[in-house]
């Protein structure tokens, strides 16, 4: 078979396919191999590449194409790779040990096996690769040693070399090996110099986003830092620092780290000068964690604290009731073959409202409990917001025929779009509030102001009033005023209706002055109600 043809044979099968379907069938195998394949061109750009390359190094197929081998590739370079390049036209096959940096800034070490191809005219080099990470050490000290024998060889025979030369060599040979060090770790490491930065390695760069050019060009190291904790270390000259940094990208990272200062030691334009040495590492997602987890700690502590605070509380508004209805049980029980009706009707009289307390009691708690795990849904429906608030009054002065309730109604409000279900016990806990803390026959007001999109709802009385120290905490559970005396009440009340409003979509302010009085003011949207997937169509 000459090299025209394209004929593929299988045993015991006479199918023959076309260069078409032979070539796909080569992509197909090549990116099938676990193995990192791909071409390079004279230029060392990139022609083609496997899956497996894309996915060792981390760049997708397209960013791979524009590329060139020495931007993976940290050991080589341009000039490098054409040397290779003309001694793979006489060789046709070369293998080696190079390191290679990934997109996410990782190095790693590679095998690679490269062999040289002329097919038509066409020079490439096709190339596999295979991660060698646990080698990388390895690698790094018979670098090392190799380096050294070189030099050697090279001052052996050079025997015309000056004295200063040798010297100059062995300077850059502990320079490279020190430089392979910072460069092969993932901590970052600065070197500064007052506020300046004088040397970052790679790592630093991928923790700030800056370039090493930018650091390094007048760099005001402030810019970088937002805020730091410095910790006393056991070290001489040392100390633990957490500092919160701005990267360039404008995203708030944490970092920890030791800071080590080495006095006159770096040598500066010709002088000796005090600089520090910055080894850090990226603890951003531990501080996020740790956030979380204080957050949970302090949420719990608040809960454990609601809780005991509740019992107290429970136990305090029972107690009364409970007193009552037993002292009176205990008189009834003893006295009532002896007492005419007139005198057991008030003790029986003391059991029923004690009973409807502890009742009371029980049903602002679980209305509570269900309003706040959001058990009640937003489903607003037209209804003639007159007839509905007059029916609620009378309800309210059935009880409390004492008082008297003004009502008061501005703007259209006989077709008014408002959940019902939210809206009566919001009223009814600010009617009944403001009949409950005003002197027997005084007035209350309510007034309704009804609007296009929204409704307005004013509770005013006359009576004692919130003193300006509690009113920061009126909507908070079981909280009462300092000033309520012996005023029956769970503290409850507010907090079931702010807690309603807002599922209303609402919103409630309140004015209150001693001597004078107390306005709650609720704003409640009045909208027809979409349900989504009426919305949708």
């Amino acid at each position: 078979m000459n090299s025209g043809d394209y004929a593929l044979e299988q045993s015991n099968s006479p199918l023959t396919y076309q260069p078409g379907v032979e070539l796909k069938f080569a992509d197909f195998l090549i990116n099938q191999v676990i193995d990192a394949a791909f071409c390079l061109g004279e230029n060392a750009q990139f022609l083609y590449v496997n899956k497996a390359t894309c996915y060792l190094t981390e760049y997708s197929h397209e960013e791979l194409l524009s590329m060139k081998l020495h931007e993976l590739d940290v050991d080589s370079s341009l000039h490098k790779w054409l040397q290779l390049w003309q001694n793979l036209k006489h060789q046709e096959h070369h293998s080696f040990k190079s390191r290679y940096r990934t997109k996410g800034g990782r190095i790693f070490l590679a095998e690679v096996n490269l062999r040289y191809v002329k097919y038509q005219e066409i020079e490439f080099s096709g190339a596999f690769i295979q991660e060698k990470g646990d080698e990388l050490i390895e690698l790094s000290v018979q670098k090392w040693i190799n380096d050294g024998r070189e030099i050697k060889r090279n001052l052996q025979q050079e025997s015309t070399v000056s004295q200063s030369h040798n010297i100059d060599t062995l300077l850059n040979f502990r320079e490279s090996r020190f430089r392979f060090l910072i460069e092969s770790i993932n901590a970052g490491i600065f070197l500064i110099r007052g506020t300046q930065i004088c040397y970052v390695n790679s790592a630093a760069e991928l923790l700030t986003g800056y370039t090493q050019t930018e650091l390094l060009r007048n760099f005001d190291l402030n810019q970088l830092i937002k805020s730091k904790k410095s910790h006393a270390s056991p070290a001489n000259n040392s100390e633990y620092q957490e500092i919160k940094i701005l990267t360039k990208d404008g995203k708030e990272r944490w970092l920890v780290g030791v800071v080590t200062r080495l006095n006159e030691v770096i040598d500066f334009d010709g002088q000796e000068q005090e600089v520090e040495i910055l080894t850090a590492i990226d603890i951003t997602n531990y501080k996020y964690v740790e956030s979380e987890l204080c957050q949970t700690l302090e949420k719990t502590k608040l809960l454990s604290e609601l809780r005991a605070h509740l019992v107290a509380i429970v136990c305090h508004q029972f107690r009364t009731p409970l007193n009552v209805i037993s002292f009176s049980n205990s008189l009834l029980k003893r006295h009532i073959d002896k007492w005419e009706e007139e005198k057991i009707l008030p003790f029986i009289k003391h059991i029923q409202i004690g009973v409807e307390q502890i009742n009371q009691i029980l049903d602002d708690i679980l209305f509570l409990a269900k309003a706040e795990s959001v058990q009640f849904t937003f489903q607003p429906s037209e209804i003639d917001l007159v007839e509905f608030c007059q029916d609620l009054i009378s309800k309210i002065l059935i009880i409390n025929s004492e008082y008297h309730i003004n009502f008061d109604s501005l703007g259209d409000c006989k077709k008014v779009w408002i959940d019902k279900k939210l809206v009566e016990p919001i009223l009814n806990n600010l009617l009944e509030n403001a009949i409950k803390y005003s002197p027997i026959g005084s007035v209350v007001d309510l007034i309704v102001d009804c609007h296009e999109e929204e409704v307005i709802f004013h509770v005013k009385d006359q009576g004692i009033a919130i003193p300006q120290g509690d009113q920061y905490r009126l909507f908070e559970p079981f909280y009462r005023g300092s000033n309520i005396d012996k005023i029956p009440g769970t503290g409850l009340g507010l907090s079931i209706v702010k807690t309603l409003v807002n599922l209303h979509g609402g919103q409630m302010t309140v004015v209150s002055k001693v001597g004078v009085g107390t306005i709650f003011t609720v704003v409640l949207p009045s909208v027809p109600y979409l349900p989504p997937e009426s919305s949708e169509s």
